[in-house]
């Protein structure tokens, strides 16, 4: 399926294009929480990281809970005329969906004849067009797009191709005479919702294990849209996919130990509010940011035009730092080289306390870090009967 692709590459741009705007914005008024910068960088919609798992949402059900909601189109005309088109091939509606993480609306088909499924997208980012798509029981696809190519890699069990200059008919028949007409998987109507997430996260763990998008697809990308990709805005987007991909490991180990643990209500919200995640795959940068509040991986102050005396000294510590910590990732796991920093770190502000391990989805362990002058002004009142609250 090309929709993943296609939202990567319109968002990888529009990353780009805002890079020097951000760098001189936050060389003004910076601040030393990544989760303040990410938080900034979603609300200017400058985050060319996708989420790694997705829900479709019937439109149905959405309208049927929220009177005020809008019919999720941004091209409609060119939306419908799509569906239309797909009807006169003899497809039959599954349904009409939602993806609210990724602002996209999409309407689901399948020929029965051929066993292919027709997906028509609408993206304020990256417009409207349709996939045709085989799924096979080795769990391979064939995927034929009607938008330009993405130039993004994609793993060797998917072939995509891309037919822009193509009618939906065109591509159809192009689709049927080229991809293997055996091995075919269909599901039910009300199974094709997971279906789809499934193939999503089949695509998302294999770009999870290659780190992200590389930097020979940024600059495919750039090049193509005629947008300057230096190496800073290289190096700023592939931090992003980092945290990204950091961050999601840190999710499921969080929602691994709660499940284990049987955490209540209360215990889970301030452990989610206060953790620190030590994973097995954390870099360098993650691991200073984690027990040095003041540091900030990738921020513009790495970057070699920065002249600011102000921060020199402290640049000069934290490479020294890092230097060190890369050293110790070559035969020591992050856990260990955290644990270690926090036995010798000396401040009296912060308290660490180990919480515990967990083996799976990924080894880590669970930290709580809390500040000493907010413990001593917390509200001992909670509302918390332990009764089922929603996971």
């Amino acid at each position: 399926m090309t929709f993943f692709l296609q939202l990567v590459g319109a968002m990888l741009v529009a990353f780009v294009l805002l890079v020097l705007a951000l760098y001189f914005y936050i060389k003004w008024k910076f601040r030393s929480a990544f989760g303040k910068f990410a938080e900034m960088l979603s609300n200017l919609g400058g985050a060319p990281v996708p989420p790694f798992r997705i829900k479709l949402k019937p439109r149905s059900e959405i309208m049927e809970e929220d009177d005020e909601a809008s019919d999720f189109l941004n091209e409609p005309e060119k939306f419908e005329k799509i569906c239309r088109e797909c009807e006169d091939l003899d497809f039959e509606k599954i349904d009409d969906y939602y993806v609210e993480d990724m602002g996209l609306a999409m309407t689901a088909y399948l020929q029965r004849n051929s066993s292919t499924y027709g997906v028509i997208y609408d993206h304020p980012m990256a417009g409207v067009w349709c996939d045709l798509v085989r799924r096979y029981q080795d769990g391979s696809d064939w995927t034929f797009g009607s938008n330009q190519d993405t130039l993004m890699d994609h793993p060797d069990s998917k072939t995509i191709k891309f037919f822009p200059e193509l009618s939906l008919a065109e591509m159809y028949e192009k689709s049927l005479a080229e991809s293997p007409d055996e091995g075919m998987v269909v599901v039910n109507k009300e199974d094709f919702p997971r279906f789809f997430e499934r193939a999503y996260a089949e695509e998302m763990d294999w770009r999870i294990a290659r780190g992200g998008a590389t930097e020979a697809e940024i600059r495919r990308i750039g090049e193509r849209d005629g947008t300057e990709c230096t190496p800073e805005n290289v190096k700023m987007i592939q931090f992003q996919w980092r945290s990204a991909i950091s961050m999601f490991h840190s999710e499921r180990a969080l929602k691994r130990f709660r499940k284990e643990k049987e955490l209540t209500r209360r215990d889970w919200e301030e452990l989610t509010d206060e953790a620190v995640v030590v994973h097995q795959e954390m870099q360098a940068e993650e691991i200073l940011q984690a027990i040095d509040d003041e540091y900030f991986p990738g921020s513009p102050f790495d970057m070699p035009d920065n002249s600011d005396p102000e921060y020199a000294d402290q640049r000069e510590k934290w490479n020294e730092q890092l230097e060190q910590i890369r050293d110790q990732l070559k035969t020591t796991p992050p856990q260990q080289i955290l644990r270690s920093l926090i036995e010798s770190q000396n401040d009296p502000k912060k308290i660490w306390e180990f919480k515990g391990s967990v083996g799976q989805p990924i080894p880590a362990d669970i930290w709580q870090l809390r500040w000493k002058d907010e413990l001593e002004d917390e509200d001992d009142d909670w509302d918390d009967d332990d009764e089922d609250w929603d996971e």
